[in-house]
């Protein structure tokens, strides 16, 4: 019978930083010890009956999405008491939070809840923010992901003692060093040249905007130099105007979306990878950076933004660099040195690898997560 109920509209198959956090953890603790309780997903009956978890999904049409939060409720509260479930974990704030909080309420079940750092940012609502509040100051626990986003918990006056931090973990087994494949190089024109990539949707807080305004440094000391995108998102038409506008056009490539299977063959493409990412001036930031992660278990260098969490996903100066997210030319630099230095690009690719194995693994983090949930809600 599973000890505990995770709720968490956030779940594979769809796709996100979060769905796969969540399922990478779970999908690692002891079978048998979870039992999900999801919604709707395209794909998500064949998904589901593939995995080694147990999975409710609740039915909540279209046209009672108003009714979503007491339809959850009640499905919850009848797995809590068809399972004699102990706790509840919730995999956001809001919706999965809310949850939580009305089963503890009704039941007395303690639970988890887990916060990225955007869900809890001053920008929201009063009102909204003032809820999400309410969830975590009832919470037993709460899950971050940084030390950044932990800090943001506090402000909100999360107890110190009710924060732990788990950092997203990386499939080291999937994403892996190895050459490049020249047959992929060819058929994206990459071949014989230096490439710069980047991954993640198409917004402001990415950088991707300071990476072009950083190139014409770049091709100036690397003419081979080319700047590869994965990722969509409204920021696209303004990307594209932008590397038009300052004669980059040739050196920018657009890859849209990508499969998350071909992703490791296009980190191990580039020569280094950037996310020159930024705090917005209402407070938006990244924070963690897991692309930042991938790439570095694929053995390449990495560049990221002196903002957010991004501190804490590489050590500077020695899987990568840090850099000044609203200075191009601090940027352009950074990546002219690992483009132009290949024994230190090969050190830092090396030591990121190392640090992806020994610190950040699946089997690490769901270990802590297992230690966590032991330590708070006693041995199952």
């Amino acid at each position: 019978m599973p000890q505990g109920l995770l709720v968490s509209a956030n779940y594979p198959p769809a796709r996100g930083g979060i769905q796969n956090y969540i399922y990478d953890l779970y999908s690692s603790l002891p079978t048998g010890l979870f039992h999900v309780l999801t919604l709707p997903r395209p794909g998500g009956k064949e998904f589901d009956a593939a995995q080694n978890l147990a999975v409710t999904t609740a039915t909540c049409p279209g046209f009672a999405r108003k009714l979503r939060h007491l339809i959850m409720v009640v499905t919850a509260a009848g797995l809590v008491a068809r399972h004699n479930i102990r706790y509840v974990h919730c995999g956001v704030v809001t919706p999965d939070g809310r949850v939580g909080y009305t089963l503890k309420h009704l039941t007395g079940r303690p639970y988890l809840v887990f916060s990225y750092g955007k869900d809890i940012s001053p920008e929201q609502k009063p009102q909204r923010l003032a809820l999400k509040r309410k969830v975590l100051l009832n919470a037993e626990v709460v899950v971050t992901i940084s030390r950044h986003t932990k800090e943001l918990l506090l402000r909100l006056g999360i107890a110190d003692d009710r924060i732990e931090i788990i950092p997203p973990p990386v499939d080291v087994d999937f994403f892996t060093p190895g050459l490049k494949d020249s047959k992929i190089a060819n058929s994206l024109g990459f071949e014989g040249r230096k490439i710069i990539l980047s991954v993640g949707r198409l917004i402001e807080r990415k950088g991707f905007d300071t990476m072009i305004r950083a190139l014409p440094t770049v091709v100036r000391a690397v003419p081979e130099a080319c700047y590869a995108i994965v990722g969509s998102g409204a920021y696209l038409r303004e990307l594209q105007d932008l590397a038009e506008g300052l004669g980059m056009r040739n050196h920018v490539l657009f890859l849209g979306d990508v499969e998350d299977v071909n992703l490791p063959d296009l980190y191990r493409l580039c020569d280094v990878f950037a996310l020159i990412n930024r705090t917005l001036p209402n407070g938006d930031c990244e924070g963690f950076g897991i692309v930042l992660l991938e790439a570095q278990a694929c053995g390449r260098p990495v560049i990221g933004g002196l903002a957010g969490g991004v501190p804490e996903a590489l050590v500077d100066g020695v899987t990568g660099s840090l850099v000044d997210p609203l200075s191009p030319e601090d940027a352009a630099h950074a990546i002219i040195r690992v483009l132009t230095d290949s024994a230190l690009a090969q050190r830092m690719g090396e030591a990121g690898r190392r640090r992806a194995e020994a610190e950040f693994s699946v089997q690490t983090q769901a270990r802590r997560f297992q230690e966590l949930i032991n330590r708070r809600f006693g041995q199952a």
